[in-house]
């Protein structure tokens, strides 16, 4: 008998990892506190594809574990009614965001909306940190610390005194410095939610060339968009151009460390500009590109779950070229694989009915909803009260929307929107009121 050589051998030890705790940022926030650190807040959501990339593509890479140096890590899954408290005192505006917090006051000290790269959320726990560090000490201002000053009014929602603070962050700092992509895309986003579009489409214009990373420049350009598309039709024609411009380059040449999801998300919004200016055929030979580097990534991924970050693309664009049987098919396997998540079924739901099958719709709904939580679950059942109405299904839909309206009454502070609820009510009277099929 041969002995097997390898049983003796032991197994090669694996690299480390970030540690995240997960749903718990007040054992997170007393242990940074203990040790001199900043809290990292990765605030993210189960349907969301940027966040389950960024978890599963770039988070894990064994470089950033020194981190852990700086920061004490917690995700926060945004639709859990623990976390909610968290979110009543920043504004989330993407997901994911990751948050970089002070434990003695909670103050936020830097935040990175959207997806990147490993080397990009290296620099900018390092920035934020030597920011932070700077500015309890009293340095001399530096571009890190006007930039943690811009983030810290942002994420207090003082969208103007931001934008300034980003400007002086951009003047204060050289070409070379890291912090300059995301100082000019948090401008931008902060003049535009200040409602400042001319000056926004402005500045935007003006650094379009200059942002890089890997999700930064198209995020920039997406913000330009929507500034530009509030202001004369000479204007967006202009927007729209350089855009296009733009975007062509980085499809053309994707920039170093950008995940598939970031790629995909360029070749979107490139598809959604051609489309506006009337180019069809173009958008669609970029849509079949970019198609088939989802379906590529999908077929080597490690798992189903790393796989699932491609989902909502993939089906978009099948929807896009008219393969909607190839999105109900994918996801159908999908639901096998991950029998525990909401989100196949759910995204199968949105497919049947942009495909016009209503009744394959409310069956896929009826699958996500006793899956699904928080405001997410909510959103669900508007979007089954919708579908119920339309097929003439009248006291089912009313059934439907009481249930929503009660379940926004029973969202926590920092998840309940008062907006929704008169939304859902609004709904629920307009249903009443119309005549019986």
């Amino acid at each position: 008998m041969v002995p097997n050589a390898s049983a003796s051998v032991p197994a090669p030890a694996l690299p480390p990892k970030l540690r995240f705790y997960e749903n718990d940022l007040a054992t997170a926030t007393s242990e940074a506190k203990r040790d001199g650190k900043l809290v990292f807040v990765d605030a993210w959501a189960t349907w969301c594809h940027t966040c389950v990339s960024m978890q599963q593509f770039v988070l894990p890479d064994p470089s950033l574990a020194s981190l852990a140096e700086k920061a004490v890590f917690v995700a926060l899954d945004t639709d859990r009614p623990e976390n909610a408290e968290f979110l009543d005192t920043v504004s989330v505006e993407i997901l994911p965001t990751f948050f970089l917090m002070d434990p003695k006051d909670r103050r936020i000290v830097g935040f990175w909306p959207g997806g990147a790269s490993v080397k990009e959320m290296t620099r900018f726990v390092t920035d934020t940190h030597a920011g932070w560090r700077d500015q309890n000490a009293g340095r001399t201002p530096s571009p890190s610390v006007a930039l943690s000053r811009a983030r810290t009014a942002h994420a207090a929602k003082n969208y103007l005194e931001a934008a300034k603070l980003y400007a002086q962050a951009v003047e204060r700092s050289g070409g070379d410095w890291s912090g300059r992509s995301p100082a000019l895309t948090g401008w931008l986003q902060a003049l535009s939610r200040g409602k400042r579009y001319e000056e926004c489409t402005t500045v935007g214009l003006k650094y379009l060339d200059d942002v890089n990373g890997a999700a930064l420049p198209t995020d920039y350009s997406r913000i330009l968009l929507n500034c530009g598309d509030e202001l004369s039709a000479k204007k967006q024609k202009t927007v729209r151009k350089r855009v296009t411009n733009r975007l062509r380059a980085i499809v053309s040449a994707p920039r170093t460390g950008a995940s598939i999801d970031d790629r995909s998300d360029t070749f979107g919004l490139l598809v959604h500009v051609l489309e506006l200016s009337g180019d069809a055929r173009t958008a669609k030979e970029f849509q079949e590109k970019r198609l088939a580097m989802l379906n590529d990534a999908a077929t080597n991924a490690a798992s189903p779950k790393a796989a699932a970050a491609f989902d909502y693309h993939r089906a978009n664009v099948y929807l896009a070229l008219g393969r909607g049987s190839e999105a109900v098919a994918m996801l159908l396997k999908r639901e096998k694989q991950l029998p525990k998540s909401f989100e196949p079924p759910a995204r199968l739901a949105v497919v049947h009915y942009k495909m016009g099958n209503k009744p394959e719709c409310l069956v896929a709904l009826n699958r996500a909803l006793p899956l699904a939580y928080g405001p997410r679950r909510l959103r669900y059942l508007a979007f089954k009260a919708k579908v119920q109405r339309e097929l003439g299904q009248r006291q089912e839909a009313i059934a439907t929307l009481r249930d929503e309206i009660a379940g926004h009454k029973q969202l926590p502070k920092g998840q309940f929107r008062p907006k929704a609820l008169a939304g859902a009510e609004r709904r629920l009277q307009a249903v009443k009121e119309s005549t019986p099929r």
